[in-house]
């Protein structure tokens, strides 16, 4: 291999090989690992979900705190997240509004692998 020039090595330098930008840190690896998740997709589908969960909260929101339909759809929202077990009381919003991937990981059965012999 040849050896590099100047500009080269400043560049290399600069360079972060070990952590992307689109990654996010290396959060995805974590909660991959600590919840054993056999996929990378699971956890991309989980965010997803997060993000729409947290677009929704916003939109409703921005309603008025009167309005019978904004009532109605919070506590629909508050319920379902409850009864899948991924928020610990159906208190407000706001836990809606914080939910995270590691939520959703937690609510699930724990995997067969993960069980002692």
């Amino acid at each position: 291999m040849r050896k590099l020039k100047f500009h080269e090595q400043k560049l290399l330098k600069r360079h972060n090989f070990l952590e992307y930008k689109r990654e996010g840190g290396h959060r995805e690896a974590l909660v991959t690992q600590r919840y054993r998740l056999v996929e990378r997709d699971d956890y991309k589908k989980y965010n997803g979900i997060c993000l729409m969960v947290q677009k929704l909260v916003n939109i409703i929101k921005q309603m008025d705190p009167r309005d019978p339909f904004r009532i109605q759809m919070t506590d629909l929202i508050l319920d379902k997240l409850y009864n899948m077990g991924v928020i610990s009381t159906k208190e407000s919003l706001l836990k809606c509004e914080k939910l995270s991937v590691s939520a959703f990981c937690r609510s699930l059965p724990p995997s067969p692998s993960s069980s002692p012999p």
